[in-house]
Order: structure tokens, then sequence, then C-alpha cells
């Protein structure tokens, strides 16, 4: 196995972690693991993207809009297919 699939592999299921950390409404936690993520890859724009979207939510209630978008992500292949 190549470095460099191992790296995305590595990406995405810090990616799917914390989208998994959202979905339980632990944003502390899915920050730590977009961070992760956009240590390996940091043009990872749906990781960012994502970390935005948790920050406002930090220490708050999560709201009917949050819990729609949130239930609505996709989670990404550990191998990128």
């Amino acid at each position: 196995m190549q470095k460099g699939d191992v790296e995305m592999y590595k990406a995405n299921a810090w990616y799917n972690n914390g989208i998994l950390y959202l979905l339980g409404g632990n944003c502390p936690e899915a920050i730590r693991c977009f961070d992760e993520a956009l240590q390996i890859n940091p043009r990872d724009d749906g990781a960012r993207r994502l970390k935005e979207f948790a920050r406002p939510y930090l220490g708050k209630e999560k709201d009917r809009p949050y819990l729609t978008f949130v239930e609505s992500l996709p989670r990404r292949p550990i191998d990128g297919k």
C-alpha cells in the first residue's frame, strides 16, 4: 500500500468520525476530528466547512436546522472511491 493511499484512508476516517460526533451533538470532538483530517490534507474543503459549521454550536443546544443538516451528510468511502 502506498503512503498516499494510507493518508487518504486516514483523512477520510477522521472526516467520517467528525460526522458521527456531529450526529451525537459532540461539536468539540467533531472539530478535533476535522482538524486531524486537515492536518493530513490541508486542502480538504469539506472538513474545513464542517469544522466552521460546528463552531457556533459549541456549548449550545442543537436545533432542528443543525439536526437536519448533519443527518443529511454523506460519509466518505474510506478508499475515496
